[in-house]
């Protein structure tokens, strides 16, 4: 009986363990250096220069990356906020990380498409699962 119930709370741990929301990546990811992403990151001083925006609507989010390792983000729900990101050798992608007062955002910028240098996609998790959501880029007033 005792092993019977120890057999139960085992599997019950392990099952709690697992993913709530398992969802596969929709596109391939390429590594880059760190090169390929400046394109996406804005200088502190502007000067006149609208900054490139990084946006995907359906979410919605909207984010700007700066040359001092800070990002501001954008959630329709959640309101603005800063951040920092990096790149990272290792993985060949952006890690940004911003905390809010009831969770922690980290979130990775990474190439989508090798023959399109466009091609971004932006992979985090929130309270219903894996996001993977292709970032729209542009130079004006978002």
């Amino acid at each position: 009986m005792r092993s019977l119930a120890l057999i139960s709370l085992f599997t019950i741990a392990l099952s709690a363990c697992r993913p709530v929301h398992d969802s596969p990546r929709p596109y391939e990811v390429y590594p880059q250096n760190a090169a390929y992403f400046q394109g996406l990151v804005n200088p502190l001083q502007t000067n006149g220069k609208e900054p490139v925006i990084l946006h995907e609507d359906n979410y919605p989010i909207t984010l700007k990356l700066y040359d001092d390792g800070r990002f501001q983000y954008t959630l329709k729900k959640l309101g603005d906020g800063w951040g920092t990101w990096k790149y990272s050798a290792a993985d060949g992608y952006l890690d940004l990380y911003a905390e809010r007062t009831l969770f922690v955002m980290q979130m990775q910028i990474r190439s989508a498409d090798l023959s399109n240098p466009d091609a971004i996609a932006l992979e985090f998790s929130d309270r219903f699962g894996p996001k993977y959501l292709k970032l729209l880029k542009d130079s004006s007033a978002h």
